[in-house]
């Protein structure tokens, strides 16, 4: 009996059939999940040590813990958890450089987990196994970025060259060239495609896997709810929504960690501030509308957290004033996913009445008739009745601006100005 078993992988499901002497026997259909797939990269928190299990489940955004063992935090795990946290710690300061890092010693390959993992750390963490049936996603601690030609990995200092290349010439060449071209504390994986390729073939792409490495550091620091990235190089992209959604990896951090992120700003630069969340109105279909919804949820979560931990920090309810008061469909826009110009008016009254001192709100409406005076087309620009009202226009915008030093006229003075230069 002949059996055979055929694997059809799509964007979204995997399909698995087995066949006995030609006849279908059976076939099994998995969904895919775009969002946790191998080599997608997350900012994560442990959430358990199981020092039995030598092991911890981290909370990567998944419905179900993520499983890191000790073995995959990888040799250089010191170097890279001193790097994490020094590049977490403040956010203002310029990118950490890998080039610059000393590289500690490697950790014990016997050691354990409670050795350098604690409960609610911080770790970047990347995929290399996908969630199956009721598990999670496996991790690993040691990153990597795979080009056509080469692996980049970060903290490692060295190359190896594919054993299918055979000729001792290429690995020699191959090596050498790497050698020459790759910035310090990087290792390089050469890969078989890279076999007689040129050194600006291969330069070219190690520049754009350091800079997939250093968007990466970038959005670590961002603490936004959804991040996509391209998969065919990693490079971390703004908008999506004109491509494939099978092109891009999605990546969701848990609202905890958002909250703790932002909690690191509200104990330094903003400690002696009033901060005001919001959650924006605006809904993002192009996600779909259930991610659209999990996306708002988490970062409501978050500020829910930094509201009831700081009495300076506030929340202005404009998403649910746009879902649960207006909602009509007369409220948004055209597209169905904006607020009209009639519910921005009308978060906006109650924003200034939740927000704004009576002095500020007064400010405000004098600011805005400033504004759509400037929006005004006179009828005769060089008449000296247009001239006048430019002239008293002008002085409004000096007292308001010795009112409120921080409103900023700068258009509107033009504007006006520029009638009164008119022969």
């Amino acid at each position: 009996m002949k059996s055979e078993l055929i694997v059809d992988v799509q964007p979204r499901e995997v399909s698995i059939a087995l066949l006995e002497d030609g006849r279908l026997v059976s076939l099994q259909k998995e969904n895919r999940t775009l969002a946790y797939a191998v080599g997608d990269i997350y900012l994560a928190k442990v959430k358990k040590l199981m020092p039995g299990l030598n092991a911890a489940f981290v909370n990567v955004g998944y419905e179900k813990d993520a499983f890191l063992h000790y073995l995959d935090l990888g040799p250089r795990f010191s170097t890279f958890s001193k790097f994490l946290a020094g590049l977490l710690g403040d956010k203002k300061a310029p990118l950490p450089q890998v080039q610059k890092t000393e590289l500690l010693p490697d950790i014990d390959k016997h050691g354990t987990i409670t050795d350098q993992l604690e409960k609610d750390q911080e770790l970047m963490v990347q995929i290399v196994k996908e969630p199956i049936s009721t598990k999670g996603p496996r991790l690993s601690t040691e990153i990597s970025f795979t080009g056509r030609y080469m692996v980049l990995i970060p903290f490692s200092d060295k190359i190896s060259i594919s054993q299918k290349i055979r000729t001792p010439g290429e690995k020699s060449r191959l090596r050498h060239l790497i050698e020459s071209i790759r910035p310090k504390n990087f290792g390089v994986i050469v890969r078989t495609s890279a076999e007689g390729k040129s050194v600006a073939e291969l330069n070219h792409e190690l520049k754009t896997l350091l800079k997939c490495w250093t968007d990466t550091l970038e959005n670590a620091r961002r603490g936004t709810a959804w991040i996509y990235r391209l998969r065919e190089n990693g490079e971390a992209v703004a908008n999506c929504h004109k491509q494939p959604q099978s092109l891009f990896a999605r990546e969701l951090l848990a609202a905890d960690m958002i909250a703790d992120r932002y909690a690191k700003l509200l104990e330094g630069p903003l400690a002696d501030k009033h901060v005001i969340f919001t959650v924006s109105p605006v809904r993002h279909l192009g996600d779909g509308a259930e991610r659209n919804s999990l996306s708002k949820a988490v970062l409501r979560v978050a500020v829910g957290e930094l509201a009831s931990r700081f009495p300076d920090a506030d929340y202005f309810p404009s998403f649910e004033i746009m879902n649960d008061e207006l909602r009509d469909y007369r409220f948004y826009a055209d597209d169905m996913a904006h607020p009209s110009q009639t519910a921005g008016d009308y978060s906006w009254e109650r924003f200034g009445a939740a927000a704004l001192a009576e002095s500020a709100r007064r400010a405000a409406e004098r600011a805005e008739r400033i504004a759509e005076a400037a929006e005004h087309r006179p009828f005769d620009p060089r008449g000296e009745a247009h001239r006048n009202f430019c002239r008293a226009m002008l002085r409004r915008i000096d007292e308001l601006r010795r009112e409120q030093p921080l409103m900023q006229f700068d258009d509107e003075k033009e504007y006006f100005n520029s009638f009164l230069e008119i022969n």
